[in-house]
């Protein structure tokens, strides 16, 4: 749901969590300020209260006029020759670094995307789809030029219906003729929420807090939605084969990020991310909160082995 606040032109998009999943928006709270502490770039949300109903608030990334997304789904179909759209398409690291390595403005995100990778093995996020990741496309310049186009979707659909002919002709050598004036960047991280133990009732988090091989076997069913190769394999193993193959990319990012972050930081964060809030606006309770920490101080341990040893 896309909100307006009164004497602003800012908008905001309210998420609920799913009715099964009621801690959910607090997932997305928690990886948002997580992914700060990295020093990543996310999206930043926070509670929400609309109409009686609570949830998180995010600020809309392309309220700008001149600015639209551009999803992965539709990047990976313009560049990568071998990804198949379906109804729910499946993609691997190694499209990704190749979709890197077509043109010199999408190189520069090789770094992005193996802090995404990181930081959902940090969560344990299992939804990275090809739709929860995008670039932005500004296209201020076109803008101005063509002035008998009105609205960003009209610009934006004849820059890439202009690129897809180009592409199709074989007329483009680096990936970004059509759209060379145009500002490109990774966008921030977002939609996060399917992560951190949401979908563990409250009744079941016991069994977990006393019984750690619980945790152990739970964090060993977490498979990342991207692929290596052409299997989907755990999140950690999927960070190993990573820091092996892209070594310099990945140890900059691991000595600056995630070798930085302690159990005491990861504690006080979620102990202290309602602070303040209302006790009627859903606050976490203390028995999930210590799960959440478990789950995490756990993951951090296994990612700094990787790390330390990369």
């Amino acid at each position: 749901m896309l909100l307006s606040p009164p004497d602003t032109d800012d908008q905001y998009f309210f998420k609920e969590s799913v009715e099964k999943y009621p801690s959910e928006f607090w997932s997305e709270i928690l990886v948002s300020e997580i992914g700060v502490v990295l020093g990543f770039n996310v999206l930043k949300y926070d509670v929400g209260h609309y109409q009686g109903r609570l949830g998180c608030l995010s600020k809309n990334m392309v309220s700008n006029p001149n600015t639209s997304l551009y999803h992965g789904v539709d990047v990976l179909n313009d560049y990568v020759s071998d990804f198949i759209i379906t109804k729910k398409p499946t993609y691997s690291f190694q499209q990704l670094m190749h979709l890197c390595e077509s043109s010199n403005e999408f190189n520069a995100f090789k770094k992005q995307f193996i802090e995404m990778i990181l930081l959902d093995s940090l969560i344990g996020n299992t939804d990275r789809h090809t739709e929860n990741w995008s670039f932005i496309i500004d296209y201020s310049s076109h803008n101005k030029e063509k002035k008998d186009f009105d609205t960003k979707s009209q610009i934006y659909n004849l820059l890439l219906s202009l690129f897809r002919s180009e592409k199709s002709k074989g007329n483009i050598k680096d990936g970004m003729d059509i759209i060379s004036e145009t500002k490109f960047s990774f966008s921030p991280i977002y939609d996060s929420g399917s992560c951190l133990g949401r979908e563990i009732p409250e009744l079941k988090i016991s069994e977990y807090l006393n019984n750690r091989q619980r945790i152990v076997k739970y964090l060993e069913k977490c498979n990342h939605e991207i692929q290596w190769i052409n299997s989907r394999v755990n999140c950690f193993e999927l960070v190993k084969n990573i820091s092996l193959s892209e070594r310099t990319i990945f140890r900059d990012i691991y000595t600056s990020s995630v070798q930085n972050l302690t159990d005491v930081k990861i504690k006080n964060l979620v102990e202290n991310i309602d602070k303040g809030v209302p006790i009627n606006y859903g606050n976490l309770n203390s028995v999930r909160k210590e799960f959440i920490v478990a789950l995490l101080i756990e993951r951090l341990k296994r990612l700094k082995e990787i790390g330390d040893a990369s």
